[in-house]
């Protein structure tokens, strides 16, 4: 039996993903500098691949294994559930824990 669960995306994410896109938007809005534009670049595909993996996150579950989809992009981890030792709680950004 397979169990599926999907990445909850967290507030820090979408803040950040919010400031990926207002530095794409800033460096190609002043296209005179070249900088600003590989600026903005570079932001575009920081803003891509932070996409894909807030939205695109999965954990399977299955026959003894722990599947991670880290997005469309990245390579899936396989673990097995032997190997799983703990499992705890990590604080987010600001030491502040997530509640649920």
């Amino acid at each position: 039996m397979n169990r599926t669960f999907n990445h909850r995306v967290m507030v820090l994410e979408w803040c950040a993903i919010l400031l990926f896109i207002m530095g794409t938007l800033y460096g190609f809005w002043h296209r005179n500098n070249v900088a600003l534009v590989v600026l903005g670049t570079l932001f575009l595909i920081l803003t891509t691949i932070a996409l894909d993996r807030a939205l695109h996150t999965s954990y399977v579950v299955t026959d003894g294994k722990l599947i991670i989809k880290q997005g469309r992009m990245a390579k899936t981890k396989c673990i097995g559930i032997t190997e799983i030792a703990e499992i705890r709680e990590l604080p987010l950004a600001f030491r502040s824990a997530a509640t649920c």
